[in-house]
Order: structure tokens, then C-alpha cells, then sequence
């Protein structure tokens, strides 16, 4: 049964996924609808923030300041120490990552790794990439190389979040099913504007991970892919791709 949280929204599952939406207030459109939809397909667990936009959100940063409470980036792993500094925004924060765990915790009572995807939106883009997979991992000279490896990696320290052979199937079947839309799929390839999507910052969401066995990693969908004739269908690709790499 679905529970209202003070970030949103959370769902128990029975199977080894828990599907995540940091971004569903308003900054990354339809990712609710999607990470629903995915869960009821996959029986899956998951955690949906629908209160708290991202501080560069049109509707955020155009408002007083005291409206401002509600802007808050529930995809960057930072927060106050000091729980007594903590914002109710930051509270709410933690307690979505205290959820995610939670959850996480109890598909390891059934002796599995869990599987943990973050949905997240980007724009359509010339590249024709409609999913960008982020596991911390970018091609360089036709090889997938994480942070600590990859030459234009910079500063970032964030970890591989799942296997390499695991990745390029996903890919694989993911462009299969897209291919309908003109579209295909990378593995950090995309870049809109200065954004891209490699997930190999170590403030990202999937980082909250790193050190465990269980498997963490972010979908970027397109516009095209969340338009709302093409949910129920985009939903049902990730399901199915999702259940062929780790049924």
C-alpha cells in the first residue's frame, strides 16, 4: 500500500527493485508517473519526492525567500551534519534516504542484491539518445572507465555502480526497444548544455551506495520518451529491459 511521506510517496515491493524518482516535484516532468508505473510492473519497492524542487527551479527562484523552504536538490549527497542545523527540507532529505535503505534492507532478507534505478529526465538532444544509463562509468577509446581511471574524469571520486557486461547488455536491449522512436541508448554519453550524465560525482544519488553489493545506477530519459502518449509504453520498456539483466 502506497504511504505519504513528508518528501512524498513510498511503496513496499516483493521483488529484489526499488525504483527511485529524486526529481518528480517538478524539475524532471512525468518521472512520478514513470517510476510508479515501473514499480507496478516489476513489483517493485519505491520512493517518490514530490514536494521539493531543485533551488534552480523557475518556480523556486522566482519566489521570496521565505518560499524558498521548498527548494532542495534531492539527488546531491549533502546535507548538515549537526542535526539540530538541519532544515525541515534536509530532514526530509534524509528521510528519503533513510527510506531507500529501509527498503534495500529488506530485499537483502530474501539473500538478494538489490537493484536500485533512479529516474531522472533530460532533454531531447541531437545525439538521439533517449536513455542515457549513469553507473559511474564513461567510454574512453571504446572502453567503459570509471572515475578513477577515465582521462576527463576531473575531480569526480564516485564509484562504479554496476557491471560493465551488465551496462552494455542493458544498452543493448534498451536501443532494441527504443529504436521504434529514432532514439538510442548510452552509458554517460549524453550532454545537454554543461550537463552530463556519467553519475560519477560522488554527491550523486546512486553514490549513496558505493561500498555495498547491491547495484545503483540512473536512467535519463528524453522528453520524447515522457511525453504522455509514450508513458505507459516507455514504463514498460524499462520493466521488461530491467527484468531480461536481472531476473
Amino acid at each position: 500500500m502506497e504511504e505519504r511521506t513528508h518528501y512524498g510517496m513510498k511503496k513496499r515491493g516483493k521483488s529484489r527493485f526499488v525504483i527511485v524518482a529524486p526529481h518528480a516535484a517538478g524539475d524532471d516532468l512525468k518521472t512520478k508517473e514513470i517510476a510508479d508505473s515501473i514499480a507496478r510492473y516489476l513489483d517493485a519497492f519505491f520512493v517518490i519526492n514530490t514536494k521539493y524542487k531543485k533551488i534552480t527551479n523557475s518556480q523556486i527562484k522566482n519566489q521570496p525567500v521565505i518560499l524558498k523552504r521548498i527548494g532542495e536538490d534531492f539527488n546531491k549527497l549533502v546535507w548538515p551534519k549537526r542535526i539540530d542545523e538541519w532544515a525541515d527540507k534536509q530532514r526530509h532529505k534524509k528521510e528519503f534516504y533513510d527510506d531507500i535503505k529501509e527498503f534495500v534492507t529488506c530485499v537483502h532478507k530474501y539473500n538478494k542484491n538489490s537493484v536500485i534505478i533512479y529516474i531522472h529526465g533530460m532533454r531531447d538532444g541531437n545525439d538521439k539518445i533517449g536513455i542515457d544509463i549513469g553507473c559511474g562509468l564513461k567510454y574512453c577509446n571504446g572502453k567503459l572507465l570509471s572515475a578513477t581511471r577515465h582521462p576527463n574524469s576531473g575531480n569526480n571520486t564516485g564509484v562504479r555502480r554496476m557491471r560493465r557486461i551488465d551496462a552494455e547488455k542493458l544498452k543493448q536491449i534498451l536501443t532494441r526497444k527504443i529504436s521504434k522512436y529514432n532514439l538510442r541508448t548510452g552509458i554517460g554519453e549524453a550532454k545537454r548544455g554543461m550537463q552530463e550524465f556519467a553519475a560519477w560525482d560522488r554527491r550523486n544519488g546512486i553514490q549513496f551506495h558505493a561500498g555495498s553489493n547491491d547495484i545503483s545506477f540512473q536512467l535519463e530519459l528524453a522528453y520524447l520518451l515522457r511525453r504522455r502518449e509514450n508513458l505507459g509504453n516507455t514504463s514498460k520498456i524499462i520493466a521488461e529491459a530491467l527484468k531480461l539483466v536481472y531476473s
